[in-house]
C-alpha cells in the first residue's frame, strides 16, 4: 500500500481508490471515505463504498435521465464533498445517478438531511442542491451517450471516464482524474492530484500541477489523434511496450532524475546537446511527455 500526501489523502490499494477530505478532521460528522474500482464499469451505488465516521449514517439514490438531443453538451461540478464517475453506452439519452450518504446524531436525523437533497437537470446542467455540504456525501455515476461532449469538474474528490469515446474537458482540484479506455478530444487540468491514462487514444491534452502524470500505453500504438502531457512538481511515469511503433518523446528539465527500464530503452535516442530529451522512434512524436521538477520512470 502506498500512501501519497496531496491537499487530499489518497491511498491506493490495488485498483481501488479511497480519499479524505482534507478538511474532514475540522468538522464534525466530517470523517468520511469513499472508495470505488477506477478500472471498472460502475453502474449501481453498492459499488461505491461510503463510510462516515462519527454518528448514523443513511444512504439513498436519486436518478435523472436527459435525452441527448435536449443540449449540446453536460456539465458536471461534483459538490464538495464526493466525486463524478462517467461510462460510455450506446443510448440517445444520460443517466444520472446521484449516490448519496449524509450523517446525524441518529438515523432520523441522517434521514432527514437525504430528504433535503434535490438532482435536477437545467439547460444541460446537473444540479445537487442540499443542506449544509459538510452534512452529506454525493458520487455522480453517469451513463453518457458515446460521441457526447462532457464538462467535468471537481473539488476534492475523484474524477473518472471509463469506456467512452467523445469529448471531454475535465477540471479537478485536490483530486485525481482518471481515464480508461476512452478516445475522442479530451483536455484535463488538475491542481494537486494526478493523471492516469490507461488503455486509450484520441486527441488528448494533459497538465498537472503537484500531482503525478502517468501513461500506460498499450497495443502497438496511440491512433486518434496527438497525446502530449506536462506535470509541474510531480513525477512522470511512462509504460511503454516492447513492441510500440508510435514515436514518443520524453522531455525532463535538466536537474530531474531519469529512469529508463523499458525493453525499448536500448533504442532510446538521446544527444548530446539535450540530454534530458528521450526519444523513441524516428518519427516527428505524437506522444509528448515532459516534467518540470519531478522524476521521470519509464518501464
Amino acid at each position: 500500500m502506498k500512501k501519497t500526501a496531496f491537499a487530499l489523502t489518497m491511498i491506493l490499494v490495488g485498483s481501488f481508490l479511497l480519499f479524505e477530505p482534507a478538511n474532514a478532521q475540522q468538522k464534525r460528522h466530517r470523517n468520511t471515505t469513499m472508495s470505488i474500482d477506477d478500472e471498472k464499469l460502475i453502474g449501481d451505488c453498492e459499488q461505491v463504498r461510503i463510510r462516515i465516521g462519527d454518528g448514523e449514517t443513511a444512504r439513498s439514490e436519486l436518478v435523472q435521465t436527459l435525452p441527448r438531443s435536449a443540449a449540446a453538451s453536460l456539465t458536471v461540478q461534483s459538490p464538495q464533498q464526493g466525486g463524478i464517475h462517467v461510462q460510455g453506452w450506446n443510448s440517445g439519452e444520460y443517466s444520472i445517478k446521484a449516490c448519496l450518504a449524509a450523517a446525524g446524531d441518529s438515523a432520523a436525523d441522517a434521514k432527514a438531511i437525504l430528504d433535503q437533497i434535490k438532482l435536477s437537470i437545467q439547460d444541460g446542467q446537473v444540479i445537487l442542491r442540499g443542506p449544509k455540504p459538510e452534512d452529506w456525501i454525493a458520487f455522480l455515476i453517469i451513463q453518457a451517450p458515446n460521441g457526447a461532449v462532457l464538462d467535468l469538474s471537481s473539488t476534492n474528490g475523484p474524477i473518472g471516464v471509463n469506456g467512452f469515446s467523445g469529448s471531454i474537458h475535465a477540471r479537478n482540484t485536490n483530486g485525481p482524474v482518471t481515464f480508461h479506455d476512452v478516445g475522442g478530444q479530451v483536455r484535463a487540468e488538475v491542481q494537486n492530484g494526478p493523471i492516469t491514462v490507461k488503455s486509450s487514444g484520441g486527441d488528448f491534452r494533459l497538465s498537472a500541477q503537484n500531482g503525478p502524470l502517468t501513461i500506460d500505453l498499450d497495443g502497438i500504438q496511440w491512433s486518434g489523434g496527438e497525446l502530449e502531457g506536462h506535470t509541474q512538481n510531480g513525477p512522470l511515469t511512462l509504460k511503454l511496450p516492447e513492441s510500440y511503433q508510435s514515436s514518443v518523446r520524453v522531455d525532463a528539465s535538466k536537474h530531474s532524475p531519469v529512469e529508463c527500464l523499458a525493453g525499448r530503452c536500448r533504442q532510446a535516442v538521446r544527444t548530446w546537446d539535450r540530454p534530458n530529451v528521450i526519444q523513441f522512434g524516428d518519427a516527428e512524436p505524437i506522444i509528448r511527455l515532459s516534467t518540470v521538477n519531478g522524476p521521470v520512470t519509464i518501464r
